[in-house]
Order: C-alpha cells, then structure tokens, then sequence
C-alpha cells in the first residue's frame, strides 16, 4: 500500500445482510488470469516477502483489477469462501459481496481518488451459496503501475450475535422497567384517592368535628395525620418520577433569572435551619446570567438538595448555598458540614429507593429515596450535570449545572420539549409560523415586536392555546406555535385565524404571513424553523362567513382512528379535528366542544357505543349534531340507525366513502378526494 497518501476519513456502506442460506450471485463475465507474479513492494533485501505477508494477514485478503476481478487471495479468504485460489481467480469481486454492483466498484475508486478509506458491512457469498455477515476494509494497492484494489474480510458473525443477543436483552429490560414504571405508578395512584379520604375525615375527628376528642386521642390522630403528609409525599415522589421518566411530565424550558430563584430558596429554608440552629449562606455574585431552564422543576432540585443538606447536618452546623459562572453553564453547590457519604454510597445514591443512614441514629433513612433521582432526570434533560463530592465525617457537596440562556437554545428546548411530550401520547406535532411584514412594504422586513406581541395575543385567542405553546423569536420577530397536529389541519387553522383576524380588521393584520409544518427528530429544530420561514405565504384577512366544522372521531382502533383523522385533513374540507380512543373521553369532549359531526365505533373497550350515543342525543334536545357510526356488525348498526342516528358505514369500508358521507352530513361539497383505501376487517 502507498505510504506518502493520508486519507481524510473513513466512509461506511451499509448493506443489508443477506438471510443465512442459499444466496442469488449476479453473472459477471468470467475472465481468466493468467499465472503471472505481481511486482514485489520492496526489492531490499531486508523487505518482507509479498506472499509471506499476505499468508501473515488475520483477515481474509482479496487482491482485484480497478474492475473488480480477483488477482491474489490468501489462504484465510479461501478458509471463509469455501474456494480454492483457481476458483477465485474465475471470479469478480462482485460474485463475491452480497448486493454489491457496478456502482459499488466506482464508489470505492471515486473514494480512493478522494483519499478516504471505505468500510463495507455486507454479507459475503460461500462456494455453497451460503452466506455469512463480514466488515470489509478496502484501499488501493500498490502492486503494478496500475495499481490494485485490496479488500480486507473479516467474519463478524460472533459479533453480530453478540450485538443481537445484547439488543434483545436490552429490550427485555426496557420493557421490565417499563413494566415496573406503569405498575408502581398506577398502585401509587390508585393509593391517593383513599388516602385523601382518610386524611379528611381524621382530620375532621381531630378538630372535634366528630365529638369531643382528649388530649391522648388528639395525639395519635396528629400522629396519623403527620404519616399520612408523608404517604402522600412517597406517592407525589413516585408519580413525579413515573411521569419523568416515561417522558409524561412536560417541561416548559424558558428564561429564567436564577438570582432570584436562590433568593427565594434561601429565604423559604431560612426558618428549618434556624430551628435547627444551622447557619444557612448564600454565596453568589451580585449578577448571574439569566439560565435556560423549567423554573417550577428547578426549585424542585433546590428543594431536594438543600432539604437533604438540613436533614443530615447537625445542630451548628453550616450549610452554603453557592453559585457562580464556569463557561456557558452556571454551576450551583449545594455543600453541608454534616456526616458525609461514604465512597461506594456515591457511586449509587442518585438511584431510585436508594436511602442512606447518614447519622448515627439512623434518621437519615427516613424518606422516599427517591428525591435524588428525581434531580438527576430533571438535570439531564436540562442537558446538565449533577455530581456529589462528600468526605465521611466531613460533609457533603452537591453540584448541577445549567445552560446560560441565549434565544437560539431557548427556541431548540421549547421545540424538542413539546416534541417529546406529544411523542409518548403518539400524537403527532404541528409546527405553525407567523411573521407580520411591515405594512408599508407588503413582503418586507419583519414588524416591530410590539406588533409581534399583538400577533401572539390574537393567536392565542384563534387557536385556543397556551403561553407555554407559543414562542416569539426576536431573531425575525417570527411567532412559533406548538399544536397537536393529529387533530389539527392547516386549513383548519388558516381559518380559524382568519376569523380571529378579520374581527380585528387592523391595518398592520394585512402584513401576515403564516407556515404550516410537522416537525420531526430527523432534523434539528433550527433547520425546521429555517424551512417554515422560506415557506411563509400570505394569510389574506377578510371577513369570514362561516368557523370550520368540528368533527369528534370515536375509535378504539388507533390505527383506523388515525387513518381517518389523516384522510379528513387531506381531504381539503377545512375541517376542526378531535380524536380519542375512549367512549368517556369522547363524552366529555363533546359537551366541551359541542362537535357538528361525531364518526362514533360502536364496540368501544371502556363503554358502548350505544350508550355513548344515547348519552350524547340526550344532551341536545333539540338536536343539530350530526351522528356517523361505524361497526364490523351490521345488526348493530340497523339497531342503532332505528334510534335515530344520521349514517352508517360497515367495516371494512372504503375512505372516499367515508370522506364522502362526512361531507354530505356537514352540508359541504360531496366530491370525494383521492385517499382510497381499505380499512382491515375488525369486529
């Protein structure tokens, strides 16, 4: 091989590994070498042989022509391939490489061109047709003025195992975690309501409510009330743990001033230190750059350390609350003079349950045990980190960092917060932009962000969402907001601004430009937000005759359910899109939502269908909602149609139907869109 060529880097192609067993080799005309000796490399005497070192090579070593035919092999290729040298030498390299083609070949020459090494994963092709998973190297030889390729095999066929067997492991394990997760959160849950209720009433028996109470009853029932707080903390602490590492618990990420969150957790702690007799410091300069975080889930952290720091130091002793800038995170302590943690504690103490006796009486195993790994998962998803340093008998000091705001950070958190957030429920995120051009010149440059903020406030109020929705980034005075887009449509939503809009009827209204995305993982949120911005159109505000239809889709299938709610968004009717899976769910929405048009499944898992449809007809005595139910049964369906329900349609059933008869029930144009298909055959 050439030693005056430095290769850049190294390029990967995949291909996919063929089943073990027979495999299909593409005809590649034979051509016959003939018996001549390459060059030798080196003409010293003290140069290694070229045989001997190609004999020496661990891997199996494969020597080709530019066009891929095999010139040279050693024993070991031979060893894997089941051929012997003369049969090899019959061959090209593509008989060899499972999927591999012309095209393969002019890859690897372009990249040698380029100085880059190329790394094969592929399967390789046995004289029986078997085949086995093999990583081949390859890299120009320099052999003959012509040169060579020179491929490199190895079996990695334990190896492969060996990933597969640690992905199924994994897997079982995250599915036993999971499983523990899901079924310590519902105990927890389903512990709540009757421990609220004993609460209650032993609280009522200890005011006299019940009776007269004396002074030793009054003191059990203190005690019963003092660990019921405390059952119901363990429970909060469990929850709160479940929802966080399930991806449940939403954080909203903005900018926050930490001077006065230490100021505030240095003032609500003051009174338990002071009573017991601990000095409490705030150390701190006297500005501290605003930080990226969930201030409600930080004052949970500072909660947590600066409560464990109270509980484990003695009377007299010290405890320092500490922060200070160290690059572009702020680094906040959290140290005590207490009784410390021992070395092989540390490794183990931000692990769920753990408790540690970190005094000589034991109080130190009082709690939930889970405080501590409640604060990792909150820090690590504010991409920071939270250490320990602790000497025995010395004290402790607890450390995380967080991220010094700046706008570009703050707009990739609130994205990838709501993205995560909607993930775990399956739903799917829309991402909708807004921009106001100057009104004096229509397309221009941005308006000011007292507009901007106007435009945020009418927003708000069009789409019926929340602050923590919304983001306005003063980079382009552009306004993200975050909607759930399995029940969202972008028609649906240019009207109902329209309609907020054209209420308003303000000049600077006629500048608005809007993009409608759904935003995935594949690519950073910043480079969605760049897309939205080249794609911004104008929004014409006008008067608006009539708000889009509002149509409640009750499945249990989620499949189907999805399946219909896409072929309605894409269907052009504008329409204003619910969804659930549940006939309670579907309940309360519809007396919050008051639908135009419910497409109710009549075999629900939680209730009838039946009985859901009575409830809802019942609700309205002078009826104007539209009913569409769908069933695999047509006897259900007949029975329900004598009730008085509008339309039907059996399963499986076509969509341009089903778009069709949505339509016709609402009044709209009946032409059906192009979205056929068939929906499985479901009881």
């Amino acid at each position: 091989m050439s030693g005056d060529e430095s290769f850049a880097r190294t390029v990967r192609i995949a291909i996919p590994f063929e089943e073990s067993g027979t495999a299909v080799v593409p005809k590649v005309p034979r051509v016959i070498v003939k018996k001549k000796g390459p060059a030798p490399l080196d003409e010293s005497a003290d140069a290694v042989p070229y045989h001997e070192l190609l004999q020496s090579l661990y891997d199996g070593v494969l020597i080709t022509d530019a066009a891929g035919r095999i010139m040279d092999v050693n024993e070991r290729a031979m060893d894997f391939l089941l051929y012997t040298k003369d049969e090899l030498s019959r061959l090209n390299i593509i008989n060899i490489i499972a999927g591999a083609n012309e095209v393969l070949l002019a890859t690897l020459r372009r990249n040698i061109e380029q100085r880059r090494y190329t790394l094969i994963e592929a399967s390789c092709i046995r004289k029986d047709r078997t085949t086995f998973p093999a990583e081949i190297a390859t890299n120009r030889l320099v052999l003959t003025p012509e040169g060579h390729l020179c491929f490199f095999v190895r079996n990695i066929t334990k190896r492969k195992k060996a990933e597969e067997a640690l992905q199924q492991t994994v897997t079982r394990l995250k599915e036993m975690d999971l499983s523990k997760s899901r079924f310590v959160a519902n105990v927890s849950h389903e512990l709540r309501t009757p421990l609220t209720i004993i609460n209650t009433f032993v609280a009522l028996v200890n005011d006299g409510v019940a009776g007269a109470v004396s002074d030793q009853q009054k003191e059990c029932l203190e005690t019963v009330l003092r660990n019921c707080e405390r059952l119901a903390g363990l429970i909060d602490d469990v929850l709160d743990l479940g929802r966080i590492e399930s991806g449940r618990e939403e954080f909203h990420r903005g900018r926050v001033n930490l001077t006065d969150l230490l100021k505030q957790c240095h003032h609500d702690f003051i009174p338990q230190c002071l009573l017991r007799h601990q000095q409490f410091n705030l150390e701190m300069p006297e500005t501290l750059p605003d930080v990226l975080c969930d201030r409600d889930k930080i004052a949970q952290v500072l909660t947590n350390l600066v409560g464990n720091a109270n509980k484990f130091t003695p009377e007299e002793g010290v405890i320092t609350l500490r922060a200070d800038r160290e690059n572009d995170a702020i680094r906040i302590d959290i140290e005590d003079t207490g009784t410390g943690i021992s070395p092989e504690d540390q490794s183990r103490i931000f692990e769920a349950f753990i408790q540690l006796a970190r005094t000589e009486d034991n109080t130190g195993s009082k709690g939930t045990g889970l405080g501590l790994a409640i604060s990792k998962h909150i820090i690590d998803i504010h991409e920071g980190i939270i250490q320990v340093e602790s000497i025995p008998e010395k004290g402790s000091r607890f450390l995380f960092t967080l991220p010094i705001h700046t706008e570009e950070k703050n707009l990739d958190a609130f994205i990838t917060d709501r993205m995560r957030f909607m993930e775990v429920r399956d739903r799917q995120l829309s991402m909708l932009v807004l921009q106001v051009a100057a009104p004096s010149v229509p397309g221009g440059d941005p308006a000011s962000k007292e507009t901007a903020e106007r435009l945020r406030t009418l927003a708000m109020e069009a789409l019926n969402c929340t602050a923590e929705q919304t983001f306005l980034f003063e980079a382009n005075q552009a306004l993200i907001v975050l909607l759930d887009g399995t029940e969202q449509t972008r028609d649906g939503v240019a009207a109902r601004l329209q309609l907020t809009f054209g209420k308003q009827r303000q000049a600077i209204m006629d500048g608005i430009r809007m993009a409608y995305l759904e935003p995935t993982r594949a690519r950073a949120p910043r480079e969605w937000l760049a897309q939205a911005l080249a794609l911004l159109k104008p929004l014409p505000i006008g008067p608006v005759e009539t708000t889009p239809r509002r149509v409640l889709i009750v499945d249990d299938d989620a499949s189907i359910l999805n399946l219909m709610v896409r072929v309605l968004h894409e269907s052009g009717a504008g329409l204003d899109l619910k969804s659930t899976t549940s006939g309670y769910d579907a309940c309360i929405h519809f007396g919050e939502w008051n639908p135009d048009l419910v497409v109710l499944d009549l075999h629900l898992p939680d209730i009838d269908g039946k009985r859901v449809f009575d409830s809802m007809t019942k609700r309205l005595p002078h009826r104007t909602t539209k009913f569409l139910v769908v069933s695999g049964y047509r006897g259900d369906i007949d029975e329900i149609m004598q009730l008085g329900c509008d339309d039907s349609l059996c399963k499986p059933f076509d969509f341009d139907e089903f778009v069709m008869k949505v339509k016709r029930l609402l009044n709209l144009d009946s032409q059906p869109a192009s979205v056929s298909a068939k929906v499985a055959k479901h009881p």
